[in-house]
């Protein structure tokens, strides 16, 4: 039985996009396939719930210009 993949943002955690730094969100959910976890779902500031991709989010907030 393959293993169940650990997750690198909880459900409940607080992430900044790496393009959008000033805008926080929280993390509502992922979705598990064979390989891993293949996307986040994220509710933005404005009540938006999209999804994305690990690469795309941080849990610490980047500086932005």
């Amino acid at each position: 039985m393959p293993k169940i993949p650990v997750p690198k943002f909880e459900i409940g955690s607080t992430v900044y996009h790496l393009t959008n730094p000033d805008e926080k969100g929280m993390v509502t959910g992922y979705s598990v396939r064979h390989f891993g976890i293949s996307h986040y779902y994220v509710v933005w500031s404005d009540g938006d719930e999209k999804d994305h991709m690990e690469i795309e989010l941080s849990e610490e907030k980047r500086f932005s210009d």
